[in-house]
C-alpha cells in the first residue's frame, strides 16, 4: 500500500513539473539565453512522467483505439511521403504527449485534496502569466509576440489562443456557481480573466477581438439553454453584460493599439464605427493576398491548400512529408506565405487519411466521459470541443504543435471523465456549483 502511494506522488511530482515548465518554458528561454535547454528540460520531465506510469496492461479508456489506429496509420504514411522517423516522430509527437497525459490522469486514482492542490497549481500558472506580460510591458517596455506571459510560441499565436481558452472556461464556470463562497470564487474567475487579458494585449494578436465575443456569446447561450428564465441565470447575464459594456473603451483601446487593424483608422472615427472598421479589416485579413500573388490569411490559405491537395492522389491521401510545412520552398511553390492552421498543416504534412484522424481523435476524447453527467459537465465538454474546432479549423496549430493548451485539457478531461474521479468530482460539484 505505502509503495502505491509513493508511486502515485512520483507521478503528481512529474505532472507538476511537466506543467510547471510547460508554462515557463519562455521565461527560462529569456534568463537562459537558450531556447533548447529549457525544451530538453520538458521533454525529460514528460518522459519522466510517462516512465512512472508505464504498465504491461492497456486500461480501457476513451479514444484509446483511435490513438492505436492513429500511431499506426501515421507511421505507415510515413514510407508513402518519403519523411523520415525522426521528422515523424518530431511532427506527431505533442499529440502522442496530449494524449499520454490524458491516458495517465484518467486511469490513476488521485484524491480529492490532490485534485484541489493540483488546481491550484493551474490557477497560479494562469496568473503567473499575467505577472510575466507585466513585466514585458512594464519593465521591459515591449509587446512582443515570442513570448506570451511566461510561456514561448514562435508564431504568436498562443497570445490570442491561451486567453480565449481561460476566458471561455471562466465564463461558464461563473455561470455554474452558486454555492459556499461564491464572492470569493467569482473574484478568482474575475482575477484570472484580466491575467489572460493581459497576455492577449502584450502578445498583440487580433483574432482575441473577434474571438472572444462570439464565444462569450455560445457560452451564454447554453447557460440559457440549461437555466432557461430561472432568476439567477439573470442576475449572471446581467452582471456580464454590465461589465462587457464597462469594458468597450477598453477592448476599443486593445483594437487600436493592434497593429493591422488601425492601420486604415483616421483617429475621428466614433467607438462603434471602429468596431465594425476592425470586424472589416479582418474579413479582408483573412482572404489576404500578397504582392507576390501569396495567399496570407488564415481561411485564403485554407481554401487554397483544400484545393491543392486534390492534384493528385498521393498528395491527397499521404501529403508530402512530415514537417515539410515548415519548409519555405514547399510552401512558395504551393503559393503560401502564411496562414497555415492546424487542419491544413496535416494536409500538407500527411494528407486527409491523417487529417480526419487527428479530428476524429480529439472529438472521441473531449466529448466521450464515463462520469458525472452533469449540465455544466456536458457543458464543458462542448465548449472544450468547439474551441478546439475553431483554433485547429480556422486560427493555429496550437492543439497539436505544443502543449500549451492541452496539458491544462488533459487534465479538465481526466477529471470530468474518469469513473475513478467521480467522488472528487461530486464533492467539487456539490460543494460550488449548480447541479439539479
Amino acid at each position: 500500500m505505502i509503495g502505491v502511494q509513493l508511486k502515485v506522488s512520483l507521478r503528481i511530482i512529474f505532472l507538476y513539473g511537466v506543467l510547471f515548465f510547460v508554462y515557463t518554458q519562455g521565461m527560462w528561454e529569456r534568463i537562459i539565453g537558450n531556447n533548447m535547454i529549457p525544451k530538453t528540460i520538458l521533454e525529460v520531465t514528460l518522459f519522466c512522467f510517462i516512465l512512472s506510469q508505464i504498465t504491461f496492461r492497456l486500461k480501457r479508456t476513451p479514444g484509446l483505439v483511435l490513438f492505436l489506429i492513429f500511431a499506426c496509420v501515421s507511421f505507415i504514411i510515413l514510407f508513402f511521403n518519403g519523411s523520415t522517423i525522426a521528422s515523424w516522430i518530431k511532427y506527431i509527437r505533442y499529440l502522442i504527449y496530449f494524449y499520454l497525459l490524458y491516458y495517465f490522469l484518467y486511469n490513476t486514482y488521485i484524491s480529492h485534496d490532490q485534485w484541489k492542490s493540483l488546481f491550484k497549481f493551474i490557477i497560479f500558472l494562469i496568473l503567473f502569466q499575467g505577472i510575466g506580460s507585466l513585466y514585458t510591458l512594464i519593465i521591459l517596455g515591449i509587446r512582443v509576440e515570442g513570448y506570451i506571459g511566461t510561456m514561448s510560441s514562435l508564431g504568436g499565436t498562443t497570445g490570442a489562443v491561451f486567453p480565449l481558452f481561460i476566458s471561455t472556461l471562466c465564463l461558464l464556470l461563473y455561470y455554474y456557481h452558486y454555492r459556499q463562497n461564491h464572492s470569493k470564487q467569482t473574484l478568482l474567475l474575475l482575477i484570472c480573466f484580466f491575467s489572460v487579458a493581459l497576455v492577449a494585449y502584450q502578445s498583440m494578436k487580433r483574432a482575441i477581438y473577434f474571438s472572444l465575443p462570439a464565444f462569450i456569446l455560445i457560452v451564454s447561450l447554453l447557460a440559457f439553454n440549461y437555466f432557461h428564465l430561472k432568476k439567477l441565470l439573470w442576475k449572471r447575464l446581467l452582471r456580464v453584460g454590465v461589465m462587457l459594456i464597462t469594458l468597450i473603451p477598453v477592448y476599443v483601446f486593445g483594437i487600436l493599439s493592434t497593429g493591422g487593424i488601425s492601420s486604415n483608422l483616421s483617429g475621428n472615427e466614433s467607438k462603434a464605427e471602429i468596431i465594425k472598421n476592425a470586424f472589416s479589416y479582418a474579413k479582408k485579413y483573412s482572404f489576404d493576398i500578397s504582392e507576390d500573388g501569396l495567399t496570407m490569411g488564415q481561411l485564403g490559405t485554407s481554401l487554397y491548400v483544400l484545393k491543392n491537395s486534390y492534384e493528385s492522389s498521393d498528395k491527397f491521401l499521404f501529403g508530402e512529408g512530415y514537417g515539410k510545412v515548415k519548409d519555405e520552398r514547399i510552401l512558395d511553390q504551393r503559393g503560401i506565405m502564411y496562414g497555415i492552421v492546424g487542419f491544413s498543416s496535416d494536409l500538407i504534412s500527411a494528407g486527409w487519411i491523417y487529417m480526419i484522424l487527428v479530428i476524429l481523435f480529439m472529438t472521441r476524447i473531449i466529448l466521450n466521459g464515463n462520469s458525472l453527467q452533469y449540465g455544466i459537465i456536458k457543458n464543458i465538454r462542448v465548449i472544450l470541443l468547439l474551441l478546439f474546432i475553431y483554433v485547429h479549423l480556422t486560427y493555429s496549430t496550437d492543439y497539436t504543435y505544443h502543449l500549451k493548451i492541452n496539458a491544462i485539457m488533459a487534465v479538465i478531461l481526466a477529471f470530468v471523465n474518469s469513473p475513478l474521479h467521480t467522488n472528487a468530482l461530486d464533492h467539487f460539484m456539490q460543494k460550488y456549483y449548480y447541479t439539479e
